[in-house]
């Protein structure tokens, strides 16, 4: 059985919400259960609003300056993560951590 750890990146085939489609992307763990994978969409593309550009991508195993997508979370079941490619540098978890800390508070004051 593979080990999904917080904080790694996955080769993953993640869904669009869209179209019935899939693609084969990066993604970030941030939580692996029995039944889900919780993670986050990695892109080439360039940042959005509330975006977070790692800064150490190359320690990540990514293979060209990559973006973490924040505001939505991937729900991925086991079957749908590939290969472990790399995990995050310290460097990279802290901004991350605060900025998903940031977006819920925000979510939760506007409930």
């Amino acid at each position: 059985m593979m080990q999904i750890k917080q904080w790694d990146i996955w080769w993953a085939s993640v869904r669009f919400d869209d179209v019935d489609e899939i693609k084969q992307r990066p993604v970030i763990v941030l939580s692996s259960g029995e039944i889900l994978v919780i993670a986050l969409k990695v892109t080439s593309q360039p940042p959005r609003v509330g975006d977070y550009v790692l800064s150490q991508w190359q320690y990540a195993g990514l293979y060209k300056p990559s973006t973490a997508r924040l505001d939505k979370l991937l729900k991925l079941e086991h079957q749908e993560m590939k290969y472990r490619m790399g995990s995050l540098h310290p460097s990279d978890i802290l901004p991350i951590q605060k900025a998903l800390a940031d977006m819920t508070k925000v979510r939760s004051w506007n409930t």
